[in-house]
């Protein structure tokens, strides 16, 4: 095939002759066996299977572990399954095969990948301490009362953990005879977390004739139950309580190991509770305190046993919980202090990945996690070995103790690592190869101008672009050509002019004929192996044609801006113009009456002109003041027979004129009086 009618095309068939010697990748899981897996004795029908399966180059041979020894596949118990990798099942187990089982995939070259590791363990269902002699409890009606599994308020050894029930059961002749279960949804009869039942009040038909009570652990993997000593419940019924207020009879405690607070492990589904005894039953309401005490509603469901169920736990249930119940004879109220920590779970960065690196470059193993208590600092290790973070090439400080680096890897370091981290509650594993790829090299100038005249213009051009790489990644070659109106890379779709051409040299070239249509000017190809790409670039131009110019587009956005700008400069000489004219009249004669030393003001007062005021307000915009506020009814008018200055009180004549007026008496240079003073003495008027 030598013509292609894409712009993509993925080189592998070049690699097909030195696949054999020459490509590697280290192994990596596809299947491993998960964290806990349960077995049953005595039981020769039953089969496990602890899943194992591997990819490499060259393929995997696989080896199995247990409690850190080698297992002798195929000699006893355990064999490989056919056609399914390290893959390894058992019939029939005993005690014997309980135990920590471990994979390791391994290749010629000494790489290995090595599995998280699965714990075989046995399944039991552990008994009761057995007492034949019946307990009997004698009760009043209306009162609370308690019962414990065979005295003991605590589960027997069981794997897995077994699930507490109770139930009324009927005993003939050493078999049960007739039993009735507890409901898991009976308020007022509940089974705690320690596995007590507990009575809120008890009423005349919880004592049956011939009938007894006892607890059963079930086991849902062997589906067995066994069952702890009977209970005989007396009530009596001679003066029975008509009601009874809430009493606390139980809440969620601490582990032992916990301290006083409750603990609560981040991403679990957990369940607080509270129950309390009282006539009716008390109804349960659930708050959380913020930091001043207040109670709020808490992020949780109450659920029909009037427990608040948390579902997924996070950092944000810690505090302090509150449950109030309440009944017609009063409430009561308990707290309940939660710390939520964590088994060590990875940060932002992630679970490990695996890793192609070019040669020459650096590769940083990171192991990062979080937890409370804080996790121990990783511990690295390469191919199942733990890793001397001494070595020359490689950077590690201790103060940033969950990563290193590998500085200018090769096709040497081909490897996996592994790394483990740990706290009180669990661990975290992670496996990841290095794989190191040879970077790819182009076979031809990374540049290619091709210019023509007219008078010699040629029928078609070629433009040539060839590369290898490492083998374990296949090339993509695409070209592109750039827009005269964008000045952007966009792929160049085949046909009209354009012809790719491959042949079997891992080449992909660009044939262009400028006699089948107009064609672009510049070109690149783009080589890939899927992590570092490198690029050839091409021009084709006629020597006599005009220069395009490519000009970047106009910011028409700096335009809006300055428009923005100048209207604002506009309101603001708008507004201060507004201010300016709504400014209150000044009075001349107040300024030469000041500058020559007076206080017009006092003047004023003291000389009788009582009727007039100096404005308390300024005046609206367009008015004049007036010179006194006084009710005009109460003016005289001028032609009163009572009209006289001595009303006025002492008046110096010295600053009258003949006619009684004192035009010119306060400035001799001046010609006119201001407009705006006559106006308002024209008003008044």
């Amino acid at each position: 095939m030598t013509m292609m009618k894409a712009a993509v095309v993925v080189i592998a068939a070049f690699f097909t002759t030195v696949i054999a010697q020459d490509m590697k990748l280290p192994p990596r899981f596809i299947v491993q066996p998960n964290r806990q897996y349960y077995f049953k004795t005595d039981d020769a029908t039953f089969t496990q299977e602890l899943p194992c399966r591997a990819e490499g180059i060259p393929e995997p041979y696989y080896e199995w572990k247990k409690n850190g020894e080698s297992l002798s596949v195929g000699t006893r118990g355990w064999n490989y399954k056919t056609n399914s990798g390290g893959t390894i099942s058992i019939n029939g187990p005993d005690f014997n095969d309980e135990g920590y089982y471990q994979c390791l995939a391994r290749n010629t070259d000494g790489m290995v990948a090595v599995s998280t590791i699965a714990f075989f363990q046995r399944s039991r269902a552990g008994a009761f301490p057995y007492n034949q002699t019946v307990e009997t409890k004698v009760v009043r009606e209306g009162e609370n009362v308690t019962m414990v599994c065979s005295g003991k308020p605590q589960f027997p050894y069981a794997a897995p953990n077994p699930t507490i029930q109770w139930e009324l059961y009927t005993p003939a002749s050493g078999s049960v005879k007739e039993t009735q279960a507890i409901l898991a949804d009976d308020k007022r009869r509940q089974v705690d977390e320690s596995g007590a039942l507990r009575f809120a009040f008890v009423t005349r038909d919880d004592s049956q004739p011939n009938q007894q009570y006892r607890c059963s652990a079930y086991n849902s993997f062997l589906k067995l139950s066994v069952f702890g000593s009977p209970i005989k419940l007396s009530v009596d019924t001679n003066n029975p309580l008509t009601a009874n207020a809430p009493k606390l009879m139980y809440k969620t405690a601490p582990a032992p190991s916990s301290g006083p607070s409750v603990v609560f492990l981040k991403g679990q589904n957990r369940t607080l509770s509270c129950i309390f005894a009282g006539k009716p039953v008390p109804t349960v309401r659930w708050y959380k305190l913020d930091a001043n005490g207040r109670e709020m509603n808490p992020d949780g469901i109450v659920d029909k046993t009037q427990n608040l169920a948390i579902q997924g736990v996070t950092f944000d249930h810690e505090g302090t919980y509150r449950c109030t119940g309440s009944n017609t004879g009063g409430s009561q109220s308990a707290e309940i202090e939660v710390v939520v920590e964590a088994a060590p779970f990875w940060t932002k960065t992630g679970l490990p990945k695996n890793t192609n690196v070019t040669a020459g470059d650096d590769f940083t193993f990171e192991c990062g996690t979080e937890g409370i208590p804080a996790p121990e600092k990783p511990k690295f290790y390469s191919n199942g070995v733990e890793l001397d973070l001494s070595q020359p090439r490689i950077v590690y400080d201790v103060q940033e103790p969950t990563k290193f680096t590998l500085k200018n890897v090769s096709k040497a370091d081909l490897q996996v690592f592994q790394c483990n981290v740990s706290n009180k509650h669990d661990y975290l594993y992670a496996s990841v190869y290095l794989n190191v790829l040879l970077r790819t090299q182009l076979l031809v100038d990374p540049e290619q101008n091709i210019v023509y005249e007219t008078e010699d213009k040629p029928t078609n051009v070629r433009f040539n672009c060839s590369a290898k790489g490492d083998p374990i990644t296949p090339l993509t070659f695409t070209w592109m050509y750039k827009t005269l109106d964008t000045a952007k890379w966009v792929p160049l779709p085949a046909g009209g002019p354009y012809t790719f051409i491959m042949d079997d040299d891992h080449v992909v070239d660009l044939d262009i004929s400028l006699e089948k249509g107009s064609v672009h000017v510049e070109y690149k190809c783009v080589v890939d192996n899927g992590y570092v790409p490198v690029e050839v670039l091409a021009s084709l131009r006629n020597k006599d044609a005009a220069v395009i110019v490519q000009t970047a587009e106009f910011p028409y956005w700096i335009i809006a801006v300055i428009l923005a700008i100048l209207v604002i400069i506009i309101a603001i000489i708008i507004i201060i113009c507004l201010i300016q004219r709504n400014k209150g009249e000044t009075y001349p004669v107040d300024e030469k009456e000041r500058a020559a030393g007076r206080d017009p003001e006092k003047e004023l007062a003291d000389s009788g002109f009582s009727d007039y005021k100096r404005p308390d307000a300024e005046p609206v915009a367009g008015s004049r003041a007036s010179l006194t506020d006084v009710d005009r009814d109460s003016i005289k008018p001028l032609d009163s027979d009572n009209d006289s200055m001595a009303e006025y009180g002492d008046i110096d004549t010295g600053k009258f004129n003949e006619d009684g007026s004192f035009i010119g008496q306060y400035g001799t240079d001046r010609k006119k009086a201001p407009t705006g003073y006559q106006n308002a003495a024209m008003s008044e008027v």
